[in-house]
């Protein structure tokens, strides 16, 4: 099957005809979540689970929502960067979605993770965060966790 939402062009329903074979189409007048709509903005079936990996980008779906990044291209240099600014570090990031918890953590040790110390600014007009940390320790690392 199929699956369009009203409205997008190049579809017909009930049977969507692109050569010369004619497969079953639906219309829906909107995803059942913002992220299956996502999925079908990017021409990808509502039902593809987000942990998949699209030719082999190295990010998976559910990454490349959360941080509005598009699924078919190299989105590595789209990712977030930790930057060092005096006395702290800082991570900006696109923290748009509703439907995603988006948790940034620190460690001196890659080991043991936490919120504490860590700052996160209100989301501005673009969607995106910062979270940053005082860098009291010689070595210190910063990561977001994404979760669904």
């Amino acid at each position: 099957n199929v699956f369009f939402i009203s409205g997008k062009t190049g579809f017909t329903a009930p049977v969507w005809t692109p050569k010369w074979t004619g497969f079953p189409a639906q219309v829906i007048s909107a995803a059942p979540s913002p992220a299956q709509k996502w999925l079908l903005e990017h021409d990808l079936p509502m039902q593809t689970p987000l942990e998949q990996e699209p030719d082999g980008t190295g990010v998976s779906l559910l990454t490349a929502y959360a941080l509005d990044l598009d699924p078919f291209k190299n989105s590595t240099s789209g990712l977030h960067a930790v930057s060092l600014l005096p006395n702290r570090m800082a991570m900006t990031y696109f923290a748009g979605r509703p439907d995603i918890i988006y948790t940034a953590q620190i460690s001196t040790n890659l080991q043991d993770w936490s919120t504490e110390g860590v700052t996160i600014s209100p989301l501005d007009a673009s969607g995106h965060r910062t979270a940053s940390a005082a860098t009291d320790t010689r070595q210190k690392f910063m990561r977001l966790l994404i979760e669904k």
